[in-house]
């Protein structure tokens, strides 16, 4: 396992997330709450782990603007309480996935049937994988597959607008990623173990963004074939000739 709870955040974990729920049946309402998932603070010893460990593409909590109300593509599974009955009366994890979006997957299905999200920052658990620039661009090739899945399975949701969105910004660069993770390689070897500056930082952190989106469009266009919609196939021929 990666995902442990923090010796010091269980007992608020115990409180937070029964409270919660014990709250939302005394109204009549279904909610599933989303903890909150931090990397071990002795791994962010990288420019690039202290990017994920942040609100990077991975953990985003910082984008969550209403946590009474939050989006499904907040639900991470390693931190995520749902009561056993509504699971059971929307369905468990979508087996016929392959690895990604399984969880982004169950939150839609949870809010299409009326659960509602929420977020407790209170209920930690620490994330104990260290990760390089190279495994992550791997990651999102792979997770690509996941969300062509599930543009699939619900076209008339946001998806279909967030893939075709990513392959008009970031489409036109597939030919650039190389040069742009050697400009990353070249900043980090400048800097080795000493403390980033703020504007070098924020440098890598638009750098790191842009290629894990890269990567995300190669994934989508490498699998296209075999797992897009006819939809995604007409937005990738289409945006062929501009790239």
């Amino acid at each position: 396992l990666h995902t442990v709870s923090a010796p010091k955040t269980i007992e608020r974990i115990v409180d937070a997330f029964p409270a919660h729920h014990l709250r939302a049946k005394q109204h009549g309402e279904h909610i599933g709450v989303i903890g909150h998932i931090e990397y071990l603070p002795e791994l962010l010893t990288t420019p690039f782990m202290r990017y994920i460990g942040g609100d990077g593409m991975q953990f985003a909590f910082g984008a969550i603007e209403d946590p009474e109300h939050v989006s499904n593509r907040f639900v991470y599974a390693p931190n995520f309480s749902v009561h056993r009955k509504t699971l059971v009366r929307c369905g468990m994890f979508d087996e016929n996935m392959r690895y990604g979006y399984q969880d982004v997957e169950l939150g839609l299905r949870l809010s299409l049937n009326d659960v509602r999200l929420i977020y407790e920052k209170a209920a930690l658990v620490e994330h104990d994988h260290p990760i390089d620039l190279r495994s992550f661009m791997a990651r999102q090739r792979s997770v690509s597959v996941g969300l062509l899945y599930l543009e699939q399975k619900y076209p008339q949701s946001e998806v279909l607008g967030f893939v075709e969105e990513l392959l008009q910004k970031r489409g036109p660069f597939l030919s650039s990623l190389k040069k742009l993770v050697a400009q990353v390689r070249s900043i980090e070897r400048k800097i080795g173990r000493r403390e980033v500056p703020t504007q070098v930082m924020d440098k890598l952190v638009h750098l790191y963004e842009t290629i894990l989106e890269i990567a995300l469009v190669g994934g989508v266009v490498e699998h296209a074939e075999a797992h897009a919609s006819e939809r995604i196939k007409q937005v990738i021929a289409q945006q062929r000739a501009r790239w």
